[in-house]
């Protein structure tokens, strides 16, 4: 369950930046003979409320804080970040939704269950054909011996909790 609130969390922003970046496309002029080079970065020291040192908010929609050109904007608005907070609840409570209906189809569905038995009797048969290869049975055992020698990582700690090597300090040298 918690994978699934990460994904989701992670898809939320991944959509927040895909939405924020199609939103400020600008828009296309009427097509000429003469095609100017595509806009992707704002001019560095450019701001929205006019030149610099207008007091005019800052256009950082191509730059960032050091004037170096960069693909994102730092900025997305608290209507933008509500409305994909929502636009997510509603998606996983269509999820749940779907879910719950397929369940009720699986246990009610008299077409479902007989075919759901017959492929439960067809994968049986499949399962015994490939318990009888004597290749794949040894092919099985030696990726079992495999992970048997396989290191296991400490329990109860996750990778990124773990501790890190100690760096070594250069000290100063006199001159």
């Amino acid at each position: 369950m918690k994978l699934i609130h990460q994904f989701a969390g992670c898809g939320a922003v991944v959509l927040a930046i895909v939405l924020s970046s199609w939103a400020a496309e600008p828009q296309k002029a009427p097509k000429s003979d003469l095609q100017p080079a595509p806009v992707m970065f704002a001019p560095p020291g450019e701001t929205a409320g006019g030149p610099v040192n207008t007091g005019g908010p800052v256009n950082t929609g191509g730059t960032n804080a050091a004037g170096r050109m960069s693909p994102f904007s730092a900025e997305i608005g608290a209507d933008f970040i509500k409305k994909v907070m929502e636009t997510s609840a509603k998606i996983e409570e269509a999820k749940r939704q779907i879910a719950e209906r397929q369940a009720q189809l699986y246990a009610t569905n008299p077409e479902i269950k007989s075919t759901r038995a017959r492929m439960i009797e067809g994968q049986k048969k499949i399962n015994r054909i490939l318990d009888a290869d004597q290749e794949l049975a040894e092919l099985k055992m030696s990726r079992d011996i495999l992970w048997s020698t396989m290191p296991a990582m400490p329990k109860g700690r996750r990778p990124a909790s773990m501790p890190r090597m100690p760096v070594a300090r250069q000290t100063p040298v006199a001159r």
